[in-house]
């Protein structure tokens, strides 16, 4: 996890937190059937 953030703030993205919402939006998009039945 830290690993992520770290590669997040590195390419100058918002807080650590917003870019990890951000990560989960877009994996939501790759595999919408992961989250939705």
């Amino acid at each position: 996890m830290q690993k992520i953030k770290s590669l997040m703030t590195r390419q100058g993205l918002k807080s650590p937190q917003e870019s990890l919402s951000d990560l989960g939006a877009i994996e939501s998009l790759r595999v919408p059937g992961k989250l939705e039945p």
